[in-house]
C-alpha cells in the first residue's frame, strides 16, 4: 500500500474532490465520492504500462459518459483503464495524478490530456 499523506486534488471536471496517496512510481490509493468513502488502487506498474501507451500523445480523457454503461471513447484514457485497470471510471482522479506529478498537461482542449516522451 502506497505510504504518506493523503493530497486532495480537484477531479477531472473540477466539480468533485478526490484525495490520494503514493505516486506514479509507487502506485496510488485514491479515496473519492460523498465523505471519500470509495477507494481504488492502481499499481506502480498499470501507470508504467498507462505512460508508455500514451507516451508524447494527446488524448481524449475518457471522463464524460452520457449514461453510467456508456463506454469512453476508444483511445481515451478512461478506455485504456478500463480494458487494464478497473472498470470502475477512475480516468477523473489518474488523469489529475498525471498532471500534478508533471507527467502529463491538459492538451488542446479542455476534454484532452498530453502526456510527456516516455523517459529512456
Amino acid at each position: 500500500m502506497p505510504s504518506g499523506s493523503m493530497k486532495t486534488l480537484p477531479t477531472w471536471g473540477g466539480k468533485n474532490k478526490f484525495r490520494y496517496r503514493g505516486s506514479v512510481p509507487a502506485g496510488t490509493e485514491i479515496e473519492y465520492g460523498d465523505d471519500f468513502r470509495f477507494k481504488a488502487r492502481v499499481g506502480s506498474d498499470s501507470y508504467s504500462t498507462l505512460l508508455k501507451a500514451f507516451a508524447g500523445q494527446e488524448v481524449p480523457i475518457g471522463t464524460i459518459r452520457k449514461t453510467p454503461t456508456t463506454a469512453p471513447p476508444a483511445n481515451s484514457v478512461g478506455a485504456w483503464l478500463s480494458k487494464n485497470v478497473s472498470p470502475t471510471a477512475l480516468a477523473s482522479y489518474v488523469g489529475p495524478i498525471l498532471i500534478d506529478e508533471k507527467y502529463a498537461r491538459v492538451g488542446s482542449a479542455p476534454d484532452r490530456i498530453q502526456f510527456k516522451p516516455y523517459p529512456n
